[in-house]
């Protein structure tokens, strides 16, 4: 838009006397876009990065609810399987407690009868071997070598008797190769006993010396024989300490009033029982000799029954519990 505007002015001359006109002239210019196609579609493509923009929102918020609550069922779900995992480690370690309860008893049991069984058996090796095998052919050396074997395979009767049960222990724990291993070892041990035991037996030395006095085996000579039986016993023993060692560590050991305290009194009173049957026994001996099939029996007969009772009684003074239960049965019975 343009505008124009002019302007007369009158010029009056003082000298001459006349007049003139001037004349003024004024424009303006104005400017005014009525139809711009560009900034239309610029405007629009504003508005659709606008919309764009909203659903970019709307998508993020939409992703970040099922971020949340994926996160609160994960948290969920956690939280259930810690509870589940806290519930079967409880469960777990009772049924351990349990297995450990159910060993103790057992393994006391075991020691109850056969440590007893051993001490017995020892003391009473002559009248064993005469009232079984001394017949015929069978000499009074014979006897006495047999006697000795027999002796000396009483010091592993606990460990051969407690050995079967550890194994089986591991076992229940789904653990084979521990006491296959230990086995095998053991094996070793007894073969490199055997051969070591043969040779020190073959000549006078300390050990030799020592088994010939407690066995009586001065007049027989070569008693290499009992170094299997003596290797035997000893592999027995280191097979036994290392299951029982290493079942141990597997369950977090034992206590010790569980196991070792029981154990201490049972061996308590089986050495009260051995120290009142040896002397009745050597009297028995004294009176009655031990050359007639009765002699023997009647003083193996007495000797445990007079053990027997002082064990138990022992046992009772100790307050075992194995012997509280055989004092029930007995009630029961009775």
């Amino acid at each position: 838009m343009r505008r124009s505007r002019t302007r007369s002015e009158p010029n009056a001359d003082a000298n001459s006397g006349s007049f003139t006109n001037k004349r003024r002239t004024y424009t303006i210019d104005g400017s005014q876009t009525l139809f711009n196609w560009t900034q239309i579609n610029n405007l629009r493509s504003q508005r659709e990065l606008s919309k764009a923009a909203d659903f970019t929102l709307d998508s993020a918020n939409d992703s970040l609810i099922v971020r949340t609550s994926a996160a609160y069922f994960n948290v969920l779900v956690a939280i259930e399987s810690l509870n589940a995992a806290q519930t079967n480690e409880a469960a777990a370690k009772k049924q351990l407690n349990v297995f450990k309860d159910r060993f103790s008893a057992t393994f006391r049991q075991i020691v109850f009868f056969m440590l007893p069984l051993a001490f017995l058996f020892f003391l009473l090796r002559d009248q064993i071997v005469y009232l079984v095998l001394r017949t015929g052919q069978f000499s009074r050396l014979d006897g006495r070598l047999t006697a000795a074997i027999l002796g000396v395979f009483c010091f592993g009767v606990l460990t051969q008797g407690l050995s079967p049960l550890i194994a089986k222990s591991f076992y229940a724990l789904q653990n084979t190769k521990t006491p296959a291993v230990i086995g095998a070892v053991s094996v070793g041990v007894n073969v490199v006993l055997a051969v070591l035991f043969i040779y020190l037996f073959s000549f006078g030395n300390l050990l030799s010396d020592f088994l010939a006095d407690v066995f009586g085996l001065r007049s027989a000579g070569d008693f290499r024989i009992i170094a299997l039986p003596v290797a035997v016993a000893v592999s027995s023993l280191f097979n036994t300490s290392l299951l029982l060692k290493f079942l141990s560590s597997r369950l977090g050991g034992f206590g010790y009033g569980e196991i070792a305290s029981p154990v201490y009194k049972m061996l308590i009173a089986s050495a009260a029982m051995a120290a009142g049957v040896y002397p009745l026994l050597y009297v028995l001996t004294a009176v009655m000799g031990e050359e007639t099939f009765l002699a023997a029996f009647i003083q193996g007969f007495s000797a445990a029954v007079a053990g027997a009772a002082i064990y138990f009684l022992v046992a009772k003074l100790f307050r075992l519990r194995e012997a509280d239960a055989i004092l029930r049965r007995l009630k029961n019975i009775f």
